[in-house]
């Protein structure tokens, strides 16, 4: 399944801070968070511009496409999740944790069995330690109250602890 790339955020010269942009100026609700940090000249992407859960879709920051330009990723399903971490879309061992928590999130939203969503995505990166410390958490939590909005309050915390 191909991944989808959405939104340009920004393109610049080696050596200048990355901005956000937007392609609708703004307009869109998605957009506004970003659009408040970025009016601020000289302001960085922060953490939740990196990666966040959006209400029908995991968005984050396609790593392969840095430092030339900043190119988000709407993963729309727990597949597109787990083929982004195999092509390695998402890079660093708690960046791919919490991409992988929030892929089980999705997959808990869109009904698929979550042991399947669990096992797929185990296999994306063999040797990432946070992606099966991430995965173990979400399966505990799935074995106590396997709900989606669990699951998804779940995911939210291991990707602000991360942050913290």
């Amino acid at each position: 399944m191909p991944l989808r790339s959405v939104i340009i955020i920004a393109a610049w010269p080696p050596g200048q801070a990355a901005r956000t942009t937007s392609p609708d100026g703004g307009q869109h609700p998605r957009h506004r968070r970003r659009l408040d940090r970025a009016d601020h000249p000289g302001t960085q992407v922060g953490p939740h511009a990196i990666l966040r859960l959006e209400d029908d879709a995991v968005v984050l920051l396609d790593q392969r496409r840095l430092p030339q330009e900043t190119v988000e990723l709407r993963l729309t399903s727990w597949q597109e999740v787990a083929e982004a971490i195999r092509e390695m879309a998402v890079r660093g061992a708690p960046a791919i944790g919490c991409t992988a928590a929030y892929g089980v999130a999705n997959g808990a939203k869109q009904g698929a069995p979550i042991a399947e969503v669990i096992d797929t995505l185990a296999r994306t990166r063999p040797t990432a330690v946070n992606l099966f410390w991430a995965l173990d958490r979400m399966r505990r939590v799935a074995g106590e109250d396997g709900s989606p909005a669990r699951l998804e309050a779940e995911a939210i915390a291991i990707h602000d602890e991360d942050i913290a």
